[in-house]
């Protein structure tokens, strides 16, 4: 990953990054960073006022990042700037800057200088957690359809077989899943290396107080016990067909078999 790091303003007013990932640039975009995992997109991003801000934007495709300087801000004007989700907003404190965050917005107080080296780590954190967040929501699906697929993965009867396509496409389905999750994974164990080290520890800080080593494990787990079931249940199918043309087979042999006894025993009949 490449990235530029944005310049804050000097002003102790309140400033708004506002950040979006996306996987072509607009024109006349600014390029903060470039990802290629999980999936290539680009961080592309623009200065906007704080009170255009809206707390409704998709908080996995972006993060408004709001910067005050080293103005003192009200407890209210935090709430209102961090929206609704305040409440789940995680905090680092260190002598030069405090860091509130959740999905979507973040509010960095520092000076403008300590305010350059901790953005491209929000961002990059914003981005990978997203996708996390995507990925744990799209196992969802999966889980509430696992129920009623369960006597798939033991048992298969021509019955079943209008399922069959449909259990095989789950499969390739769940199969990609995995693939987005070992290309998520490094990323969010270890801070990308182009980051300063105050950067560095700013993404770790945030990884930790997210949970994200017990939310990777956690969907893992969930991804495995999805893919047990479905891979037991197109075992299944797979072992029913090779059962069917088998037994085809078998049947066609003894009728020739037969019609070849009954030839022989005309033949003796006939006379010579």
């Amino acid at each position: 990953m490449q990235t530029m790091m944005p310049q804050p303003s000097s002003e102790t007013i309140a400033t708004a990054l506002r950040v979006r990932f996306t996987a072509e640039v607009p024109d006349g975009a600014g390029v903060f960073c470039r990802f290629a995992d999980p999936r290539a997109m680009v961080a592309v991003g623009e200065s906007v006022a704080v009170d255009v801000l809206s707390n409704n934007t998709d908080s996995a495709d972006g993060i408004d990042i709001i910067t005050t300087g080293e103005a003192k801000l009200s407890a209210q004007k935090l709430q209102a700037w961090l929206g609704t989700d305040s409440a789940c907003a995680l905090m680092i404190k260190t002598d030069d800057l405090t860091l509130q965050w959740r999905p979507g917005r973040a509010v960095l107080q520092a000076s403008a200088a300590d305010c350059k080296m901790p953005v491209p780590a929000v961002i990059e954190f914003a981005f990978y957690e997203g996708e996390l967040r995507k990925l744990e929501k799209a196992v969802e699906p999966f889980e509430a359809a696992a129920a009623a697929d369960v006597s798939h993965a033991y048992e298969m009867t021509a019955e079943h077989r209008p399922h069959w396509d449909r259990l095989y496409r789950t499969m390739e389905k769940l199969y990609r899943l995995r693939l987005q999750f070992a290309r998520l994974e490094p990323h969010l164990h270890r801070p990308n290396s182009q980051l300063t080290a105050e950067g560095r520890r700013v993404f770790t800080r945030l990884a930790t107080k997210a949970q994200v080593a017990d939310r990777l494990e956690a969907i893992s787990d969930r991804l495995e016990t999805v893919e047990d079931l479905y891979e037991g249940a197109v075992d299944r199918v797979t072992d029913y067909k090779a059962y069917r043309k088998g037994s085809f087979l078998e049947i066609a042999i003894v009728i020739l078999l037969a019609v070849e006894t009954v030839l022989l025993l005309l033949q003796g009949h006939l006379p010579r």
